[in-house]
């Protein structure tokens, strides 16, 4: 055989080669099933649950101190006015017993001392012991004086009357009712027993002895 025959051989066989190969490849492309890609997006949403941030701030206590001052300035009382004249005085004496004969004698003890507008009455109210009474506190001083000259001892406080011849002097809201007061400054509010002993006159003869004495030693001293 030829070479121009072989290699036309040769040749014919790579054509038949290629030609077959060409009908696979379209065969396997018609036969092959047709892929379809889905992409699918999925969405996934997380709910947190809300965060609370809580910041706590400790501060270092705070102490204050506060002074407060307080000036007491203490003013003297008063000073105590000396009693009313008992001239100038107006007293009613009242019977507050079942003894009519108490009455005149002890208006005129009254009397004696120097109250020269002085009226006895007779109460309704009958009561244990006297009581003395003065129309208003700016009376008490004159009610005290006259209680002192007729014997008693003049207390503050009604419970501190423990002796006959104690007394504490009240106001004419305090009195049993009397009528006819008028312008009375000072009541005498006659209990069973009347009045206490009246004091004892201050004797001159004493301080007229002492003024004695006194002047014996100085004659004395000047002698010398």
């Amino acid at each position: 055989m030829s070479r121009t025959t072989l290699l036309n051989l040769v040749l014919g066989a790579v054509a038949a080669t290629l030609v077959i190969t060409l009908i696979v490849l379209e065969t396997s492309d018609e036969a092959a099933p047709v892929t379809t890609t889905t992409t699918t997006t999925t969405t996934t949403t997380t709910t947190l649950p809300p965060t609370t941030t809580t910041t706590t701030t400790t501060l270092p206590p705070t102490t204050t101190t506060t002074t407060t001052t307080t000036t007491t300035t203490t003013e003297p009382p008063p000073p105590t006015e000396p009693p009313i004249e008992a001239f100038f005085v107006a007293v009613v004496v009242v019977n507050g017993t079942n003894e009519g004969e108490l009455l005149t004698p002890v208006v005129d003890r009254v009397r004696e001392l120097g109250y020269s507008d002085v009226r006895g009455l007779n109460g309704a109210a009958k009561v244990p012991t006297t009581l003395i009474f003065a129309v208003d506190e700016e009376f008490r001083a004159e009610a005290e004086e006259l209680a002192r000259s007729l014997g008693y001892d003049v207390v503050l406080d009604p419970a501190e009357v423990v002796e006959p011849d104690d007394v504490a002097i009240g106001l004419f809201d305090e009195a049993p009712q009397v009528s006819g007061l008028a312008n009375a400054k000072v009541m005498v509010y006659l209990g069973r027993g009347g009045l206490p002993d009246p004091p004892p006159p201050a004797e001159d003869g004493d301080e007229g002895e002492g003024e004695g004495e006194n002047g014996e030693g100085g004659d004395g001293g000047g002698g010398g």
